[in-house]
């Protein structure tokens, strides 16, 4: 049995689904309304919408956000399955992994063959390569970004490649 390192929640939270779906939602009923007593064109990137194809537009994206808002129920629902958990044992890593984090993946750390970092703005992501297969570690899926820093250093430390 391996020894245990560290625990880490790992996965959605219900203060950002609910602001998705909030908002998604408001930008459904905003768009629908203004589908419905459409009567004007639209000028949108420098194209003239007339006003059948401004309604349409408008319906289209009233839909779009309405299934944002389904997405975000759906992760709801996966929220309450099970607890995820990233866990660093001491010669591998438990990596919940799928669109929802219903599976869970072991990785030695001896066969990582590439780790690389991916930042854009304030997000960022581990990818971590082994036996040909890519997965990511989403630091915002995790509680803070401190605990992204430490399961980044000690990955970083026990794999063959470093970071």
């Amino acid at each position: 049995m391996n020894e245990r390192v560290c625990r880490f929640d790992y996965g959605l939270k219900w203060d950002r689904l609910l602001v998705i779906a909030f908002f998604f939602g408001a930008c459904g009923a905003i768009l629908a309304y203004s589908a419905a007593g459409n009567k004007t064109g639209l000028s949108v990137a420098g194209m003239t919408l007339n006003p059948k194809q401004a309604t349409l537009f408008y319906w289209f994206l009233s839909v779009a956000s309405g299934v944002f808002v389904l997405l975000a129920a759906v992760g709801a629902l996966f929220l309450n399955v099970g607890h995820k958990v990233l866990e660093l044992e001491s010669d591998e890593l438990i990596l919940p992994c799928g669109v929802f984090q219903t599976k869970t993946v072991r990785i030695p750390y001896a066969s990582i063959e590439k780790l690389s970092e991916l930042k854009i703005k304030r997000q960022r992501f581990l990818y971590i390569t082994t036996g040909g297969k890519k997965f990511v570690l989403n630091a915002a899926l995790l509680p803070d970004r401190a605990c992204y820093d430490l399961i980044k250093d000690i990955i970083s430390s026990r794999s063959p490649v470093g970071l």
